[in-house]
């Protein structure tokens, strides 16, 4: 938090959340675990709801300042892998502190056929009879839905998050943000983070979030185009902070948080439309300046107020500790291959 203050950037930092055991929230062939894996599992105690709800109230009381750019959302991982009662407790605790919620929804089969065998219906439909759906929730990935989840969705005015290089990289499916445009749910983009994206490059996502939805069964006159994408990138995903309605434009009452493009970059050379050069053609590098609510924390290409070479090695050094770290935990994830793999088979049959 002290960093993101240091940086001037604007950030909703969602705490994310689950209290039931792995084994719970995954469909897996329990036949292929070894001993040591089952002993893995069975000792396996994620924090309980009131322990997590205790965490969340310390940290908004510590942090949460949206006047001055820094808010704290509560993320509930996925219902696969929160109880009733967590799921229950963010609603109540989201609405007494008036926080947003992010929470990943449907974004694999998987994760659509857990909800099945816990529930017998689907995960929104469940979300929305014990009352978790309304205006403060974004779901993110949003790819196994029916019909009668999308217009459940849109007459609780839940927002999504799309996440098309996340979701390409991962073979989780395909979001149909033309369906949720049309049933006049606000769709915004993410890169759902670098650990299962590669990177955090929001400009990449714009542009495969254009390309994505142009299958060859598609009639042309549907397909996504720079605007659409533009405004997912910019409206959208400012509709699932607590800044909505003051993030996403360029006008008078709205917050100073600007982007500046090199109109002489070889991505805008020659220029011919500026809006759709920049959703096919423009790179991160093609951004000189950036401003969070009027000041200037990117000048020139460089982050302003910070030795970035001396941060690029001290993230080097941490990375090396870090990873070193995960030797029991790789070791233990190669036992339960085979396991998760049978499961897998089973949800794609």
């Amino acid at each position: 938090m002290r960093a993101y203050r240091d940086a001037g950037l604007r950030a909703l930092v969602v705490l994310g959340m689950g209290d039931l055991a792995w084994a719970e929230t995954v469909i897996l062939d329990e036949t292929r675990l070894g001993a040591r894996a089952r002993d893995a599992l069975a000792t396996d105690a994620p924090p309980s709801w009131e322990e997590w709800e205790g965490f969340a109230r310390d940290m908004v009381a510590a942090h949460h300042r949206p006047q001055d750019g820094i808010a704290i959302g509560l993320g509930p991982s996925g219902p696969q892998r929160c109880s009733e009662a967590m799921l229950a407790g963010c609603t109540a605790l989201a609405r007494e502190l008036e926080l947003c919620v992010h929470i990943h929804v449907l974004e694999t089969r998987m994760q659509a056929e857990t909800g099945m065998r816990r529930w017998g219906t689907t995960l929104p439909a469940r979300l929305d009879e014990i009352g978790f759906l309304g205006p403060e929730v974004c779901f993110e990935h949003a790819i196994w839905l029916t019909g009668d989840d999308v217009a459940r969705m849109a007459g609780r005015d839940v927002r999504v998050a799309h996440n098309p290089v996340s979701n390409l990289k991962l073979g989780s499916g395909i979001c149909d943000v033309r369906a949720l445009r049309g049933a006049g749910i606000s769709v915004g983009l993410g890169t759902d983070g670098a650990s299962s994206n590669d990177g955090s490059d929001m400009l990449a996502c714009v542009k495969t979030g254009a390309l994505l939805h142009r299958g060859p069964d598609t009639d042309f006159e549907s397909w996504l185009g720079a605007a659409d994408l533009w405004d997912m990138g910019t409206c959208g995903g400012a509709a699932a902070t607590p800044w909505d309605g003051a993030l996403g434009q360029i006008e008078r009452g709205a917050a100073a948080d600007l982007l500046l493009l090199d109109l002489d970059h070889r991505a805008f050379t020659p220029l011919h439309d500026p809006l759709r050069q920049t959703v096919f053609t423009a790179p991160a590098g093609a951004i000189t300046d950036v401003f969070v609510a009027g000041r200037r924390v990117i000048a020139d290409g460089a982050i302003a107020g910070f030795d970035e070479r001396a941060m690029l090695a001290d993230a080097r050094d941490a990375g090396r500790a870090v990873t070193a770290r995960f030797a029991a935990a790789d070791a233990l994830a190669d036992e339960l291959m085979d396991a998760v793999t049978a499961g897998w088979r089973a949800v794609a049959a």
